[in-house]
């Protein structure tokens, strides 16, 4: 439900609710900031871990970064030149899935 997912722990443990009036917005690093694609992303998608982000790009690219918020390294990097990969998910177990044209 959406309530539960804009709960939040607490430190202590205890549930929190966002307040309905005011959402706070924090601008972080560009996840992909280290390197950035040469041209338009078509897939983003965050590991269940959520500690690692993949993109796939319109330039034959697949990058994996690591998310930390301040540096987010790249920790893979994929040339595809016969895949224009469009769509890019993590499937169960952490095997990556592409599928493009």
């Amino acid at each position: 439900s959406t309530r539960r997912l804009l709960s939040g722990r607490t430190a202590g443990g205890g549930a929190r609710q966002l307040p309905s009036n005011r959402i706070n917005v924090v601008r972080c690093k560009d996840a992909n900031a280290e390197a950035p694609s040469s041209r338009s992303l078509s897939a983003v998608a965050f590991h269940p871990s959520g500690a690692l982000l993949m993109t796939a790009a319109m330039d034959a690219t697949v990058a994996v970064f690591r998310i930390d918020g301040s540096t987010n390294e790249k920790v893979l990097g994929l040339k595809l030149p016969d895949l224009h990969p469009t769509h890019a998910v993590w499937a169960s177990g952490g095997d990556v899935v592409l599928a493009g044209r």
